[in-house]
């Protein structure tokens, strides 16, 4: 029994740093500038999905801090016909290098109801910082936002 577990610790570790290294190696191969997607967002009531919004994602490529990025904005909104009941205007944005897939400038600027919500993070890799209005934080190696973190993904080989 020991023995088994000895080996499951050393397969998931052998895995967790093949994980790792793959978050810090990213090549963009899944999408070029000028894409976009978008998706219908579906509310549920008893069982009934009823559509109630969009989310959009564009990508362009674009000159940001000196060096080429992909620069992609993800806006999500309800439909005008139920702001009445619960209006939504979100945008989050990323500033994406091109090199690495590592995000340099994260955007949130969110606004649903009555909540409203700012954030600009600037990520500094070589010094393993993030810079916001409300700090300076440590961050691990390969960190990724939720916006470049999806993107990153699409470009993982799962073969």
């Amino acid at each position: 029994m020991k023995r088994t577990i000895l080996i499951f610790i050393f397969f998931l570790t052998g895995l967790s740093s093949l994980t790792a290294q793959k978050l810090c190696d990213g090549k963009n191969f899944a999408f070029k500038s000028g894409e976009e997607l978008e998706y219908k967002v579906y509310y549920n009531v008893s069982f009934v999905y009823v559509g109630a919004g969009k989310v959009t994602f564009t990508t362009r490529l674009v000159q940001h801090k000196n060096r080429p990025a992909w620069h992609v904005v993800g806006k999500g909104r309800t439909f005008s016909s139920y702001d009445w009941f619960f209006k939504v205007r979100d945008q989050y944005e990323s500033y994406i290098d091109t090199s690495n897939m590592q995000p340099l400038t994260f955007i949130r600027d969110v606004h649903e109801g009555d909540y409203t919500k700012y954030n600009k993070v600037s990520f500094d890799h070589e010094k393993g910082i993030a810079t916001s209005k409300n700090g300076t934080y440590n961050t691990p190696k390969c960190i990724q936002d939720v916006i470049s973190g999806i993107y990153h993904a699409r470009n993982i080989g799962f073969n």
